[in-house]
């Protein structure tokens, strides 16, 4: 223990009563009554545990000292235990108690009882939360426990109501979806509000009952309670009457006392007879109507008004069953300003429509609808609409036809043209023809030819992926591999055309006993390690196959009965095929490491001054030309669901492998290093001033990779070149430049939002700073946030 904890924090002859000199006596701390803690208790009570202990510290004014001190104090059993090993270890690390801080306990606390796996099944458990039989205040308070743990999915306001609104029950987020709410309490009060009131019968006729979720529930998926309610005296929920026991008129099939005001068709809207409230004038001119509509009891709250739209994606139109298809739909392609729209014409849609999408592509001009929409879907859903743009120009076969378009989440449809559309310019659908004419004047008639339109692909975010996955879903996972280039020829290759024995197709079985081996040296005590094999893809086991048996047939690999074993995995070449690789990291763990230093790359490159002329070979794979020593390759041994092998051969994925292929490599090329070759691994560029110095150099090289029996892939090399892609920089006479295409991940990263992402991106970029000119001013003042006590504030700068 150190002076300073003896002096100030330790009391004398066990007197915890005696006032510390600074901060909180252990008296005043005591008498708050926390509990102790042992260990035993589950992840949550602890992470509980750990916050009431912070809080009592805050009210009592505690030094950051006498917090670790107190808490010590705290934890008994397995945890007071654990704590003082713990602390030994510190101190062996640190010199002194003093230096352990509050977060350094509390990070090692977490790691030890709230780990890092609980942290994220939490996270998945807010990602995954609904409302489902909780009630709204239920939600919201399993909503807030969890969010803690996923603090970015709910960083501002927007988004926690963005995420809260997701999660509410159907019934509930329709009746508040139109609100446009943007404060969470506001939205968490309202949407219980609504669910109580829909607790109760809307408009239902006489007998019958609404069900209503009441009572207890969670998000894990526990069985809802069903509690049936009947009003007894009217209620009013957004605008619509509520009857409970009131008789239904069989007039006009509305609950209400009294003699019914009806007499045959009547507008609900207005009051007026001859028309249904759908084709009330008063929606047209905006006005509010003779009864004020759908007016909700929140008083000043705009009005809903409904309407419907009949599909929403190309699969909702049926193409390939035309006896179900409905004849008043055609689809077509459609030019707005700049763009094509995938664009619907649906005689059973009320409204026009146009894609938030492709309005934002567009940069449509919106307004606010004087009253809010509200559409129902094709599948029963009921979606809320508040912006229209309006005035359009759309271009159809030279003509322009102008449409006022409502913003909506269209899926498949960039533009939906209703029947008010097609009624204002005349239009004639001729259904066998899947054309449409309109009639513009008496001697302009425009005609528009549909085309089918197939479906385009769904895109989904990573975290719906991981939703999907867990709930069952099938996944694929699908590679993009660029087109291979015209093969190369050897006899067009000057100086490359008499080494023909150096460009073999493939490698032609194990190579020579060489000066050197790789050898697999073990730490004293190690025993072997054995895992078993991954899981693959059907396409990954088929190619499994196939190289397990290319390796077999040339000697590479043979059937083993080590103890050791590791398994196999695939990596993705430049070229789109896989390259077979093996998981040694349990074994590489216990080999002792080769310390052959890897060369620079700034190094290498100094060596370039003045040259000219350039070519790359590489070498058809490099590690398979140097064996392993005989007694080590039972440790390369790889588990498959094919068999168990070893490699006789140096694989891929061995701790010493890069080290002791560079060793091969300067060996053989010593006598030209630094004067006309560059070499690193197993890529090699040959320099020269000249063409004629260049041939020269080009045969030199070539002669010794025949030398030593080593053999290159022709259609990875390039030859007699002015600019050459090599490590990653593109070389030329004019000097050493950055690739564009290696800096993408630079130029693509994300704004930081926090100061390790900040260190990660100046980790990164820092590798290019020799190319930069004022490098360090330009990232000053990304690199003062990553100072101590500086406010992390992301500006202009």
């Amino acid at each position: 223990m150190s002076d300073l904890y003896e002096q100030n924090f330790r009391p004398p002859q066990g007197d915890l009563n005696r006032a510390v000199q600074v901060g909180c006596t252990y008296e005043r701390f005591l008498a708050h009554r926390t509990p102790a803690f042992t260990g035993e208790e589950d992840p949550m009570r602890a992470r509980r545990w750990i916050l009431d202990l912070e809080r009592t510290f805050e009210v009592c004014g505690c030094t950051e000292v006498q917090m670790v001190l107190y808490e010590s104090y705290m934890l008994q059993g397995e945890a007071a235990y654990w704590w003082e090993t713990k602390r030994s270890l510190l101190e062996m690390e640190f010199g002194s108690l003093a230096v352990v801080s509050w977060q350094r306990f509390k990070k090692e606390f977490d790691d030890r009882y709230f780990p890092v796996s609980v942290r994220r099944q939490k996270a998945r458990e807010f990602n995954n939360l609904v409302q489902g039989g909780m009630t709204v205040e239920q939600y919201a308070m399993k909503f807030m426990e969890l969010g803690r743990f996923a603090p970015h999915l709910i960083a501002t306001e927007e988004l926690q109501v963005e995420r809260f609104m997701e999660g509410l029950r159907p019934e509930v987020r329709r009746q508040v979806a139109c609100l446009q709410i943007v404060e969470f309490q506001k939205l968490v009060d309202l949407a219980s509000i609504a669910e109580h009131e829909s607790s109760f019968v809307v408009g239902s006729p006489p007998g019958q009952k609404r069900r209503s979720y009441l009572g207890e529930g969670s998000s894990s998926g526990s069985p809802q309670k069903f509690v049936q309610r009947t009003g007894t005296r009217p209620q009013t929920t957004f605008g619509v009457r509520a009857g409970g026991r009131t008789p239904v008129c069989p007039r006009c099939s509305r609950a209400h006392e009294g003699d019914c005001g009806q007499r045959g068709i009547q507008c609900f809207r207005c009051g007026q007879p001859g028309h249904f409230a759908q084709e009330c004038p008063s929606l047209v001119q905006g006005g509010q109507g003779g009864r004020g509509g759908r007016r909700g009891g929140r008083g000043n709250q705009r009005q809903l008004v409904q309407a419907r739209v009949y599909a929403v994606t190309p699969g909702d139109v049926d193409y390939e069953a035309p006896e179900t298809h409905d004849a008043g739909v055609i689809t077509g392609r459609v030019r707005l300003y700049d763009f094509y729209a995938c664009t619907l014409f649906d005689s059973g849609a009320s409204q026009s429509f146009v894609s938030a999408t492709f309005a934002r592509m567009c940069n449509l001009v919106t307004e606010p609808l004087p009253q809010s929409l509200v559409v129902a879907l094709p599948n029963g859903e009921i979606v809320c609409c508040s912006k229209v743009a309006l005035g359009c120009p759309l271009d159809l076969g030279g003509r322009t036809l102008d449409a006022d378009l409502i913003v909506f989440k269209l899926l498949g449809f960039d533009i939906i043209l209703d029947m008010d559309w097609l009624y204002r310019y005349s239009a004639n659908i001729d259904c066998r023809r899947r054309v449409i004419g309109f009639q513009l004047s008496d001697e302009d008639y425009l005609e528009f030819v549909g085309s089918k339109l197939k479906a385009r692909p769904s895109v989904i975010s990573a975290v719906q992926a991981k939703k999907d996955i867990a709930c069952g879903a099938d996944a694929f996972l699908a590679q993009v591999a660029s087109t291979p280039s015209e093969k190369k020829s050897l006899a067009d290759i000057p100086v490359v055309e008499e080494f023909p024995d150096v460009f073999v197709d493939e490698l032609p079985g194990l190579p020579p006993v060489r000066d050197m081996e790789f050898v697999i040296d073990l730490e004293p005590g190690a025993a072997p390690v054995h895992k078993a094999p991954y899981r693959m893809a059907p396409a990954e086991l088929k190619e499994l196959k196939t190289q397990l048996q290319e390796l077999v047939d040339k000697g590479f690999i043979q059937p083993s009965t080590s103890p050791w074993g590791a398994p196999v995995l695939f990596v993705k070449k430049k070229d789109g095929t896989l390259r077979m690789c093996i998981d040694y990291r349990e074994l590489n763990k216990v080999t002792i490491k080769n310390k052959y230093p890897l060369p620079r790359i700034d190094d290498l490159f100094d060596q370039l001054q003045g040259a000219a002329v350039f070519s790359k070979i590489d070498l058809r794979s490099g590690y398979y030309q140097l064996r392993i020593r005989d007694k080590d390759v039972p440790k390369t041994a790889f588990r498959t669901r094919y068999g168990h092998y070893e490699f006789k051969v140096m694989s891929f994925g061995l701790a010493n492998a890069p080290a002791t292929f560079m060793d091969l490599m300067n060996r053989v090329f010593r006598p030209f290093l630094d004067s006309f070759v560059v070499v690193f691994l197993d890529d090699i560029l040959i320099y020269s001033r000249d063409l004629e110095e260049h041939a020269c150099h080009l045969r030199l090289a070539l002669g010794k990779l025949r030398e030593h029996q080593l053999y290159a892939k022709l259609s990875k090399c390039e030859f007699w070149l002015e600019e050459v892609k090599f490590l990653g920089h593109v070389i030329s006479q004019e000097g050493v430049a950055v690739d564009l295409s290696k800096v993408e991940a630079v130029l693509s990263w994300p704004r930081p939002s926090t100061v390790r992402e900040i260190r990660s991106f100046l980790g990164l970029a820092g590798y290019y700073r020799r190319f930069v000119e004022g490098f360090s001013r330009l990232l000053g003042p990304l690199t003062a946030l990553t100072r101590k006590n500086t406010e992390f504030v992301w500006s202009d700068k």
